[in-house]
């Protein structure tokens, strides 16, 4: 087994090679069959070999994610990447033809519509995302000035660290609908009403797959022939869906964008109220619960909400915690997520002498 001193010695000779190919096209690309093939063995040891070790990761390249919207993009096919390069401007139309395996890294293989195929890995995703849910086989996606460069092992991969650059397509988008793919097409789904989009988030809520949810009711927002009802009533499961994962400002601005027809709504001033808590924004937390109350004096939520935001106040101001209640309750998890708010101050700025 490589040691360490050997892995930073094989990491060095790597970053040499890697400087002087820069700018170059492979001298050899691997056939698809045979790309198919590693991928498949070293599926298969993760499947026989849990849990899994993670491995030393060295990156000695550090790049911004795109910030450009992408009908700024041309886009390019993998014979037009050049290594150790992160292609701005550009953009590349992929598909899985494999199921993604993970290590550090999520790995999977992908082709373009001219049949060319590359490995691709993806970085910092959610780790409380199950890697075969976020990137399945026959996936299509859009990558974003993507970077291509020489791997640890000496072959050659696309480098994803950014989610943000990678954009996933339906099989009916109208990008997809008309291309034609050299090797295989893309499966056709059924085009959802957005009822049925609704109907198929709301399964995946009761199954707690909410980014599934968050996806599904995403879809019927985009579908066609949609009325303004039926698209607050997505917005608003889907803020609840946002809640759950913590997206706090995907929630807050879908409640103030049902509220600014419906300000009267409930759940969307609850919700809103929750996102704003969520975000730590306490004093708006509090106007909107107050809100919420004034049109229904009752509500438990909200009655329940308001003592919350109340006692965050009380300790975000004076710092005042229940440190044995604070045990207990993380004595209740073995990955407690507590409940609380920061206390900074009272502070004063003002200029010190050095010694």
């Amino acid at each position: 087994m490589e040691n360490t001193a050997e892995f930073l010695i094989r990491a060095m000779i790597n970053s040499e090679t890697s400087k002087s190919m820069q700018g170059k096209k492979p001298t050899h690309r691997i056939p698809r069959s045979q790309l198919i093939q590693i991928h498949d063995r070293q599926y298969s040891y993760e499947n026989d070999c849990q849990p899994l070790v993670a491995h030393e990761r060295i990156t000695s390249f550090v790049y911004s994610p795109c910030t450009q919207p992408l009908s700024y993009l041309q886009r390019i096919s993998l014979t037009d990447l050049v290594l150790e390069t992160v292609h701005r401007g550009k953009y590349l139309l992929l598909r899985t033809i494999v199921h993604p395996k993970k290590i550090v890294e999520i790995k999977t293989v992908v082709k373009d519509p001219n049949g060319d195929v590359e490995v691709l890995e993806l970085y910092n995703q959610n780790p409380n995302r199950s890697h075969k849910d976020i990137i399945p086989n026959d996936s299509i996606m859009i990558l974003k000035e993507p970077y291509y460069k020489i791997s640890a092992q000496g072959g050659t991969s696309l480098r994803c660290d950014h989610p943000t650059d990678l954009i996933f397509l339906d099989a009916n988008n109208s990008m997809v609908q008309d291309l034609t793919w050299k090797t295989g097409t893309p499966r056709i789904h059924k085009i959802l009403t957005a009822a049925e989009y609704k109907t198929l988030g709301n399964d995946y809520f009761k199954k707690r797959k909410f980014y599934e949810a968050i996806k599904a009711y995403s879809d019927g927002i985009s579908s066609s022939e949609i009325s303004d009802p039926e698209i607050s009533l997505l917005k608003l499961n889907r803020s609840q869906a946002h809640l759950k994962v913590h997206h706090f400002e995907g929630a807050l601005s879908d409640c103030q964008n049902i509220l600014k027809n419906d300000p009267n709504n409930i759940k969307a001033l609850y919700r809103c109220a929750k996102a704003f808590y969520g975000l730590e924004n306490y004093d708006e937390a509090l106007v909107q619960v107050k809100k919420l109350l004034k049109i229904d004096l009752k509500n438990v939520d909200g009655q329940r909400e308001l003592t919350s935001i109340v006692t965050r106040i009380e300790k975000k101001g004076k710092g005042r915690y229940n440190f044995n209640q604070m045990i207990e309750e993380a004595k209740k998890s073995s990955t407690p997520r507590l409940d609380n708010t920061s206390y900074v101050g009272p502070v004063q700025i003002t200029e010190v002498s050095y010694i």
